[in-house]
């Protein structure tokens, strides 16, 4: 569970009787993969995002600019 979250489900067969500190390592591991697996999710959005804007950025029919105050321009559209 992330933010309150299902990121996912983790089964486990066991040959000895789990302890409570086994039962924290597994939720540790656990919590591990579902931050893995958010990461992933977050990065794809991100891909996404950036298609996205440099798909309207390069097809605008009017000037646009992407600027830095301290490097000026540092990309014009056609």
């Amino acid at each position: 569970i992330v933010d309150g979250r299902v990121e996912g489900v983790m089964g486990m067969f066991a040959r000895f009787p789990l302890t409570q500190t086994t039962f924290e390592e597994i939720g540790g591991i656990a919590q591990a993969v579902a931050l893995v697996i958010m990461r992933q999710r977050v990065e794809q959005a991100l891909r996404t995002s950036e298609q996205r804007f440099r798909g309207y950025f390069e097809s605008s029919q009017i000037g646009m600019t992407v600027t830095h105050p301290e490097k000026g321009w540092l990309e014009v559209n056609s």
